[in-house]
């Protein structure tokens, strides 16, 4: 017995040093496998790196790209790449002049989801650095000396704590109920541009920007008769009063809990007191009024009282953050 246990300790011990340095499980990607025979199944030789499979991944070398092709090509959807404190781009010495180069991203996947990049630097591409769809979540990274966009999310993404600076295009193209904070952002063409929630205080060449908007509220998505209205709100909400909702700049809407936000206009929810008792079959709630901008975008414009409602019909509620 004491034998086989030892041989078995021997074999394990001999099974976790087989496995790369640093990788943990995860699937590297180097210098050296990029130019090998290709860095995994489905990657093959050479610029970019092609990423085919949900997985995640880890940089264990800086990368200096080719100057013909982007540097990691992310052709799915539920990603994790930590380029865990290396340098991604065509010359990896911030200040250095690189070669003339063909116009390519650093990072893409414009139609892959779910993708998470953090804690590297991405620098000195002729196209723009980090390139993604929605729900990205991208958080530590440097971003600088890009041609065209530093950072690119779709909707409802995640950007934390990151240093964009020296794009020539825009540092941070925030796609709709993105949430952004602690990031900082200099010399951009444009520091920042979309319709984000801060969580925290973020810099644009100096100046705050993207300042938290206050107390988060939402219409429930789950529905109940005028009687079921206080049930509704998440906990840590409470049902809304008209006054609450009355003024838009001092809330933020919360698309994590609540219907989207661009299917909200017009829908009614109760508000309180929603007044289910007496004689009348109706009762109270409200809706939100919407209007659109000069570039098509909506955004809260108003609440409207609904006096009139049924209040045997089943609606959402209006549910907002608790003092």
């Amino acid at each position: 017995m004491i034998q086989f246990a030892r041989t078995a300790t021997l074999i394990l011990l001999l099974c976790l040093a087989a496995l790369p340095a640093g990788s943990e499980g995860r699937l590297e990607i180097n210098q050296v496998c990029a130019f090998g025979g290709g860095c995994f199944p489905g990657d093959t030789p050479g610029f970019p790196v092609q990423i085919t499979s949900q997985n995640s991944y880890v940089l264990t070398s800086n990368i200096i790209a080719s100057s013909a092709a982007q540097a990691i090509d992310i052709q799915v959807g539920g990603v994790t790449i930590d380029l865990a404190g290396f340098s991604i781009g065509p010359c990896v010495n911030v200040g250095q002049l690189c070669p003339t180069l063909q116009v390519a991203d650093a990072i893409a996947g414009p139609t892959s989801n779910d993708v998470t990049i953090r804690n590297g630097v991405i620098q000195n591409f002729r196209g723009s650095g980090v390139v993604l769809g929605r729900r990205a979540h991208v958080e530590g990274l440097v971003i600088l000396n890009n041609d065209e966009d530093g950072l690119r999310v779709l909707q409802n993404s995640v950007v934390l704590n990151n240093r964009i600076s020296f794009n020539e295009g825009t540092g941070a193209s925030l796609g709709a109920g993105t949430i952004w904070g602690g990031n900082v952002l200099v010399s951009n063409g444009t520091d920042v541009s979309g319709n984000a929630y801060a969580t925290a205080r973020n810099s644009c060449s100096g100046d705050p920007c993207g300042l938290p908007r206050g107390r988060r509220f939402y219409l429930s998505s789950t529905q109940g008769v005028c009687d079921d209205a206080h049930t509704l709100c998440d906990e840590g909400f409470r049902l809304a009063t008209g006054l609450d909702l009355e003024d838009p700049s001092s809330l933020q809407y919360d698309e994590t809990r609540g219907v989207p936000r661009n299917s909200v206009g017009g829908q009614d929810g109760w508000i309180d007191p929603p007044q289910c008792g007496g004689l009348s079959p109706s009762a109270r709630g409200g809706n939100w009024a919407f209007r659109s901008n000069d570039n098509g975008e909506s955004f809260q414009y108003r609440f409207d009282y609904s006096p009139f409602l049924n209040r045997s019909t089943p609606i959402g509620s209006w549910c907002v953050e608790e003092d």
